[in-house]
């Protein structure tokens, strides 16, 4: 049924003048929906219809690549962004969070690294991009760089989202050390207080407890 109605559409498409727009909107709802056969069918009529993807349509491609864990298509469709000179920053969110997903946290490090480097206005790291690092770093469990990378990103002039929050709260939560450790059982049984003395109070959290807590900056 699905591709059918893949069908239905690209005759659709088929028949629409100056339709890159259309492909790129089709790409969209392909990429949206993890369908990375349906998206590399798109492009190859793109292609054969012999026009050529934009920005939007390559981001589609380059996300949806990533969601399947298809790095070296990811990066093909990357290296066809820089080929026609429209490798915008969405483009390189796409890939960074490729490179995440992957576990290739250096290359998405150094993909954006690279995107400083160039000081291309219409390839500057935003929210997302900063985003999509934390997320790699917290996905591998390395704290310590996801928060580095939050505190570069404020230092950088971005301005830290709600998902930003989330992404750090999630990895600290799935990788952090626990805050306290679990009452021995002779914690769990005071001895009793001597007649004609009040009980001790029970002691509170150590200080080092506190230190594990995650800074809410």
């Amino acid at each position: 049924a699905r591709e059918r109605r893949l069908d239905l559409a690209l005759e659709y498409v088929a028949g629409v003048p100056d339709n890159v727009r259309l492909y790129s909107v089709l790409l969209g709802c392909l990429n949206r929906q993890r369908d990375l056969g349906g998206v590399q069918r798109v492009l190859r009529e793109l292609h054969a219809r012999g026009h050529e993807p934009n920005a939007w349509a390559l981001t589609a491609v380059v996300s949806a690549a990533g969601k399947a864990g298809d790095v070296e298509a990811a990066e093909a469709a990357f290296r066809e962004a820089r080929r026609l000179a429209c490798a915008t920053t969405a483009v390189h969110n796409a890939l960074a969070d490729a490179y995440g997903r992957a576990g290739r946290v250096d290359s998405a490090f150094a993909l954006v690294a690279e995107m400083l480097s160039r000081g291309d206005p219409e390839a500057l790291p935003d929210s997302t991009t900063f985003n999509s690092l934390i997320q790699a770093a917290g996905r591998a469990g390395d704290l310590p760089r996801a928060r580095a990378t939050y505190h570069r990103m404020r230092a950088s002039g971005v301005r830290p989202t709600e998902r930003t929050f989330s992404i750090l709260l999630a990895a600290a939560a799935k990788h952090g050390p626990r805050l306290t450790a679990a009452p021995s059982s002779q914690q769990q049984q005071p001895s009793a207080p001597s007649p004609g003395r009040a009980a001790a109070p029970a002691a509170g959290p150590s200080p080092a407890s506190h230190d594990n807590t995650e800074s809410r900056e």
